[in-house]
C-alpha cells in the first residue's frame, strides 16, 4: 500500500520477513512459529491488506511445502499487528500447500478486497478458488463449476506426482465498486488457473467465468500457456505474464487484457534473441502506462521496461554481449553489486517478482525491488542512463540458507566455524558474525553433503558436495583451516556422499560417495586423494549415502575414531530394490578403511537417516542418532551400544568436556528428553540431561545440524533447515 517502508518477502524455506528501513534489514516474522504444530517455514502466498488505516497491519501468510505428499502441516495465518503475532485462521488443513514446490514463482494466490478488508481471496493448488468474509478467519471454496481446480502443466516431482499449479494468482481491479446494493467491494477480479486460462468477476466475487476470447493465455490460440502472474493497474488493465507446459515448445508470453480485449505484449524476439518464460510482471501503481517484467532464468540480467502499456519495450541488461546483439537497439545497461559469495549462478536463477515502491526517492518512476533465488535486488535510478541494480544493501537479515552439517573449530583455528549447506556447497567463517567472502567453491547450485576435519590437525577438511538434481559433483580439500580449497581426484565419477578423516594423519581418508546404482562403492585413500582403493568387506549394491527417492537427507554414516589414526566406524542400511526394508548394520576398519569388518547387527534400530560421531581424544568412544528413534554409545568400538531411554532425538552433537574430571564427552540433544522438546545437556553419557534456556528468537525446530565448541562447551553452533546460523553462547 501507498505507506512508507511497509514491505513484505516470503521465502520457499525461512519464513516471512519484513523490511525494516531503519536499520536496512530484514526482520523475521516466523522464526517464533517454529514449535507450533500449524506452521511449515515454507511461504506459498503472502498478502497484506491494502487500504484502510486500522488494518494496514494485517498480514495472511499461506503456509506448507509440498502439495503432492499428502501431508502437512498447511493453514493459513493471520496477523494485524504486522506479523509480530499470528493467528491460525478456520481454513481446512486439508488443502494442501506447496511453498517450496515448482511453480511457487506464480500467484500471489492470496488477495484482499482493496474496497473491503473483511473479503479475503486464496487459489490453491488441488482445491481450487476459496473465499473468506470475516477477514480471513473462516473460508469457503467456490464450486469447480464457477472456477475450475486446475492442472499441473506437465511438472512432476522427483517421484513422479502432478505438482499442481493450479488456481496461479488472485487479482483485483481497486478501481470500480460494487453495485449500489454492495457498495464497498471491488467489482472486477481475475483469477489465473493453469490449464484453464483467466476467469472472472464482475460483480464482487458472486459469479465467475471464463474470459472466452481467441486470445490470451489458455485460448485456442495459446492452449499449451499458463498464466502465472497478474496485476492490474490503476487504468484496470490486467498484465499477465504465462510460461508454457513443461514439454511444449516455444516461449511463454505477455498479455494485457483491456475492454474485454487481450493484447500480446510480449517483448519481440528482435529485442531478446531467445523464448523466454516470463514470470515476474509489475505495474506502476502512480503511472498505469508503465510495467516492467523478466522472465525465470535471467533476473537480474535482462529486464523489460515499457512506458507504454507494452506497446514498445526497452531492455535493461548486464549481459556480456549487449554491445554487440544490441547495437542500434532500445537498451540500457545494467550494473549489479551483489555479496562476495555470490557468482553468476545467479544470473540463471528463478525469478520471484518484481514491485515497485511508490512511497520513497522520486516514487515509483525510480525505485523497483526484485527477487531470485538467490535473494533480493533494489535499484533506485530505474529512469538512469545506467541502471544500477543492489543487493548488498539489502540482503541482511533474510536468511534462508538450509544447513546440512556444522563444525565448530577450537580456539586458534583460521576458522571459527564450517558448515555444508544446499544449493551453495559450504562456507568457513572467521568469525561469528563475518559473512564469508566465498563459499567453498563450485560455479552452480550444488548441495555440500559430507564435511570432515582431522582431529589433530583440524587445518585439514574434506567437503564432499552433489550438483543439484544431477548425478555430478566432487570432493574438494582444505589444508589451512578452509581458506582455500582444491579439487580431489574421485575415483569412478564418485560424488556427494559422506567423508571421514582420520583423526592423527589427514591424508587418510574414507569416503562413502552417493551410491544409487551401486557403480561407487565406498572408498579410501592414503594420500589425501591422489589415488583411492575400494573398501573390502563390505556389502556391495546398495543406495549408501542416501535413500533412492530423496538424495537430500541430512544424515552421516562414517567416521573416524576420536584417537586411533587408523580406526573408521561405519553404519549400513539397504534399500532393497529401492523399498524402504532399512536394516541397521555397523562396520569398523583398523587399517585406514581398506578393509572392514561388521561388529554389530542386531543392536541399532533400522534407519536411514543415521548421524554416526566421535569425540576427539575419547579412544573407542562412538555415537549413532538414529532418526528420531534413538541415541546410542559404545565404549567398544562398536562392538555393543547402549541405548539411552527416553530420548526422542532429532539430532545429537559431542562436544568438549564441561568440567575439569569429566569422564565423557558433553553430549547435546535436540530433540524431546523425559517428554520435554528442547536441546538438552549431558556430560554423563545420558545418565542424566539438563534442558537449555534456548532464546524464543531462536526456531529451534528448524535446527538440522549442531555443533559444540572444542574449546568450550557453553558455546553452540546450530544450523538450520532454512534459517541460516545461529551462535550461542554462556549456555
Amino acid at each position: 500500500p501507498l505507506v512508507d517502508n511497509l514491505l513484505y518477502a516470503r521465502t520457499d524455506v525461512g519464513g516471512a520477513f519484513k523490511w525494516n528501513h531503519a536499520t536496512t534489514r530484514w526482520i523475521s516474522l516466523t522464526d517464533q512459529l517454529s514449535t507450533d504444530p500449524t506452521f511449515a517455514p515454507n511461504i506459498e502466498s503472502i498478502t497484506i491488506s491494502p487500504t484502510a488505516t486500522d488494518q494496514k497491519g494485517r498480514v495472511f501468510i499461506a503456509v506448507g511445502a509440498y502439495s503432492a505428499d499428502g501431508t502437512g502441516p498447511n493453514a493459513i495465518l493471520r496477523s494485524d499487528d504486522y506479523g509480530t503475532s499470528w493467528a491460525t485462521t478456520n481454513f481446512p488443513s486439508s488443502v494442501e500447500m506447496g511453498g517450496n514446490d515448482e511453480w511457487r514463482w506464480a500467484g500471489e494466490r492470496l488477495a484482499v478486497d482493496p474496497r473491503n478488508a473483511s473479503y479475503v481471496y486464496f487459489g490453491s493448488r488441488k482445491n481450487g478458488l476459496w473465499r473468506s468474509t470475516d477477514g480471513g478467519m473462516n473460508w469457503s471454496a467456490f464450486a469447480s463449476s464457477a472456477v475450475p481446480f486446475g492442472d499441473h502443466g506437465g511438472v512432476t516431482d522427483n517421484q513422479g506426482r502432478a505438482v499442481n499449479g493450479g488456481v496461479t494468482f488472485l487479482a483485483i481491479d481497486p478501481r470500480s465498486d460494487q453495485t449500489a446494493a454492495s457498495p464497498t467491494r471491488a467489482k472486477n477480479l481475475y483469477a489465473g488457473v493453469m490449464g484453464s486460462g483467466i476467469h472472472a468477476s464482475t460483480d464482487g466475487g458472486s459469479s465467475w467465468s471464463r474470459i472466452t476470447v481467441s486470445s490470451g493465455p489458455g485460448s485456442s490460440a495459446f492452449p499449451n500457456l499458463n498464466p502465472i502472474q497478474g496485476r492490474v493497474a490503476t487504468d484496470g488493465a490486467l498484465y499477465v505474464t504465462a510460461q508454457p507446459d513443461k514439454n511444449a515448445s516455444g516461449g511463454g508470453r505477455v498479455f494485457r487484457y483491456q475492454n474485454s480485449t487481450w493484447t500480446d505484449v510480449t517483448p519481440p524476439s528482435s529485442l531478446t534473441y531467445s523464448a523466454r518464460s516470463w514470470v515476474a510482471v509489475a505495474v506502476d501503481p502512480l503511472n498505469s502506462a508503465r510495467i516492467v517484467v523478466a522472465d525465470t532464468g535471467n533476473f537480474v540480467r535482462d529486464l523489460f521496461v515499457s512506458a507504454d502499456r507494452g506497446a514498445t519495450w526497452t531492455i535493461v541488461t548486464s549481459d556480456s554481449n549487449a554491445n554487440d546483439f544490441y547495437t542500434g537497439k532500445a537498451y540500457r545497461p545494467m550494473t549489479h553489486a551483489v555479496p562476495a559469495w555470490w557468482n553468476l549462478g545467479y544470473r540463471s536463477s528463478l525469478t520471484g517478482a518484481l514491485t515497485f515502491d511508490p512511497t520513497l526517492n522520486g516514487g515509483s518512476a525510480n525505485r523497483l525491488w526484485g527477487t531470485n533465488g538467490w535473494g533480493v535486488f533494489r535499484t533506485t535510478n530505474l529512469n538512469a542512463t545506467t541502471v544500477a541494480f543492489d543487493a548488498n544493501g539489502v540482503m541482511k537479515g533474510l536468511e534462508e540458507l538450509v544447513v546440512t552439517r556444522v563444525h565448530a573449530f577450537a580456539s586458534g583455528a583460521a576458522r571459527k566455524f564450517a558448515a555444508t549447506v544446499m544449493d551453495q556447497v559450504g562456507f568457513a567463517f572467521i568469525d561469528s558474525t563475518t559473512v564469508p567472502s566465498a563459499r567453498i567453491g563450485g560455479s552452480g547450485i550444488e548441495i555440500g553433503t559430507g564435511f570432515a576435519v582431522c582431529a589433530g590437525a583440524p587445518q585439514n577438511i574434506v567437503v564432499a558436495a552433489q550438483a543439484n538434481a544431477t548425478y555430478t559433483g566432487f570432493l574438494r580439500r582444505s589444508t589451512n583451516g578452509g581458506v582455500s580449497w582444491a579439487n580431489v581426484t574421485a575415483p569412478n565419477g564418485s560424488f556427494g556422499g559422506h567423508v571421514a578423516v582420520s583423526a592423527t594423519d589427514a591424508k587418510k581418508i574414507v569416503w562413502v560417495p552417493q551410491n544409487t546404482d551401486g557403480t561407487r562403492p565406498p572408498v579410501r585413500s592414503l594420500d589425501g586423494g591422489t589415488t583411492w582403493a575400494n573398501a573390502t568387506g563390505l556389502p556391495s549394491t546398495q543406495s549408501w549415502s542416501f535413500p533412492t527417492a530423496n538424495p537430500y537427507w541430512i544424515n552421516q554414516v562414517v567416521a573416524a575414531d576420536g584417537t586411533d589414526g587408523a580406526k573408521f566406524y561405519l553404519y549400513h542400511y539397504s534399500t532393497a530394490s529401492g523399498a524402504p526394508q532399512w536394516r541397521g548394520s555397523f562396520y569398523r576398519s583398523t587399517d585406514s578403511g581398506t578393509s572392514w569388518t561388521l561388529v554389530n547387527s542386531t543392536q541399532l534400530s533400522q534407519d536411514y537417516r543415521a548421524w554416526v560421531q566421535t569425540a576427539p581424544g575419547f579412544a573407542d568412544e562412538v555415537w549413532i542418532t538414529l532418526g528420531d528413534s534413538s541415541v546410542s554409545y559404545s565404549l567398544d568400538a562398536g562392538a555393543t551400544f547402549t541405548t539411552l531411554p527416553g530420548i526422542d532425538p532429532v539430532y545429537c552433537a559431542l562436544g568438549a568436556k564441561l568440567t575439569t574430571g569429566q569422564a565423557a564427552p558433553t553430549a547435546y540433544v535436540l530433540g524431546t528428553v523425559g517428554g520435554v522438546f528442547g536441546v538438552h545437556r549431558s556430560i554423563n553419557r545420558g545418565a542424566s540431561w539438563t534442558k537449555l534456556a534456548i532464546p524464543a528468537s531462536v526456531p529451534i525446530a528448524e535446527i538440522t545440524s549442531i555443533a559444540a565448541d572444542p574449546s568450550d562447551a557453553t558455546k553452540l553452533y546450530l544450523g538450520t533447515g532454512g534459517r541460516g546460523f545461529f551462535h550461542l553462547t554462556g549456555l
